[in-house]
């Protein structure tokens, strides 16, 4: 397992894959593997999305007590993973991370809790999988503008978005 980690929490996780020639074999998580990387052995709520290319997910987090870490990973297509720090002690507050994730690399992305999270389709079909460390709760879930100008994506152009997207508003530190 190749694991590279960065200072605020984020982590990118290469899981060893196994080929033969009937195709391919993965542990998307695994308890023990999740306790010794320092993240919640606990996933308690796995979630999938499909979007079609150029659709804009996020940006979007969920209140405490119910604040959320993520494990992300794309089984089909690709896309731009972004996450935006929004913890105010942390030293990258505020400071924006992107990556690509897709099905061919088998790459997982650990988001902690206290990230936004967003993303963009750039396969024509993409399934994204995430597991996260909490449940779902529609009264804590938070939206915010994907184009704040506080961290300023470059986001592309061409975006198909949500009502809810299209409407969040724009992020107040």
């Amino acid at each position: 397992m190749q694991v590279r980690r960065f200072a605020n929490g984020l982590m990118v996780i290469t899981p060893p894959l196994y080929r033969d020639e009937r195709g391919c074999f993965m542990e998307l998580s695994k308890a023990s593997t999740l306790r010794a990387l320092g993240l919640p052995d606990a996933l308690v709520q796995s979630n999938l999305s499909w979007s079609k290319y150029g659709v804009l997910r996020g940006l979007h987090d969920q209140l405490e007590p119910y604040a959320q870490g993520k494990l992300v990973s794309v089984l089909q297509g690709a896309i731009w993973d972004v996450v935006v720090d929004i913890r105010p002690q942390s030293a990258t507050y505020l400071s924006w991370f992107s990556f690509y994730l897709t099905a061919k690399s088998m790459r997982q992305l650990w988001i902690p809790k206290g990230f936004l999270h967003g993303f963009y389709a750039l396969g024509q079909d993409n399934l994204v999988l995430y597991h996260t460390s909490a449940e779902y709760h529609a009264s804590h879930e938070r939206s915010v503008a994907h184009d704040s100008p506080i961290w300023s994506v470059p986001w592309p152009r061409y975006k198909i978005l949500s009502a809810k997207d299209a409407q969040a508003p724009h992020f107040q530190p």
